[in-house]
């Protein structure tokens, strides 16, 4: 099967109020964390990713190419289209996702085509407490119809009409409805803890779950300075369950 990947880039950031996938975020920019997954995948056979006028994308990687959509205002719907119209012909499926989410995993994507692969539909959505969201998955049977699209809706419109073509993959990556939409979904939460005790109990316990922070150990072990922590906001109810046990607040 011939997998094309499609990262949509196009859009104005209206509501960030900056070019968002130039901005960092653990470490890289919003961008680089998008493409990853689809990169790294050995499933996505070429990624093709729409951008806007003028926007410089350098990307070194012999599957992916930049497209520009020249009729970017018009919506997401004129992004995919480009998209689609750049993938291959032949393409049995398109994964299409957005380029302001940045904790999608390889494991995700392959996760997604798997079930797609088994579901028989030709549309799969990723569902997470009750939100729709991406990468949503097309069959090449579908190149047609997203030719058409037009609209800042994208395929949903074609989503709810054609029921009976959609799969619902329900899962608990919080990743597929995480996106960066404003200023305040870059920012770092603060907690502050009793002792430097439960400061190391939270950050040993983070470390070994993969979430990504920045500490501020105490002066000495006595604690004359409460232990500070600060976490992305995504992992936020993660870092929460965590911590439960060593009395943190948020300052």
């Amino acid at each position: 099967m011939f997998t094309s990947g499609i990262l949509l880039a196009a859009g104005s950031a209206s509501r960030m109020g900056t070019d968002k996938l130039e901005l960092p975020y653990k470490g890289r920019r919003v961008i680089d964390h998008a493409l990853a997954p689809f990169v790294e995948s050995s499933l996505i056979d070429e990624l093709i990713v729409v951008v806007r006028p003028g926007f410089q994308l350098q990307v070194n990687e012999p599957k992916c190419r930049v497209v520009v959509n020249a009729d970017h205002q018009e919506g997401l719907g004129s992004s995919l289209r480009a998209g689609v119209t750049a993938a291959k012909a032949a393409a049995d499926a398109f994964v299409v996702s957005l380029a302001d989410m940045p904790e999608l995993s390889v494991e995700i994507i392959a996760a997604l085509i798997e079930a797609f692969g088994r579901g028989g539909k030709r549309i799969l959505v990723p569902v997470c407490q009750r939100r729709h969201g991406h990468p949503v998955i097309f069959a090449g049977a579908c190149r047609g119809d997203l030719l058409q699209l037009g609209g800042d809706l994208g395929a949903r419109t074609m989503i709810q009409e054609h029921p009976e073509m959609v799969q619902y993959f329900p899962t608990q990556h919080r990743a597929v409805v995480y996106d960066l939409d404003t200023p305040v979904d870059l920012q770092l939460k603060r907690m502050v803890f009793d002792d430097a005790d439960a400061f190391r109990h939270a950050t040993a316990a983070l470390e070994g779950a993969g979430v990504y922070f920045e500490a501020a150990a105490p002066a000495d072990d006595v604690g004359a300075e409460p232990a500070a922590i600060g976490y992305y906001a995504f992992d936020e109810e993660q870092v929460a369950a965590l911590c439960r046990g060593g009395n943190p607040s948020e300052s």
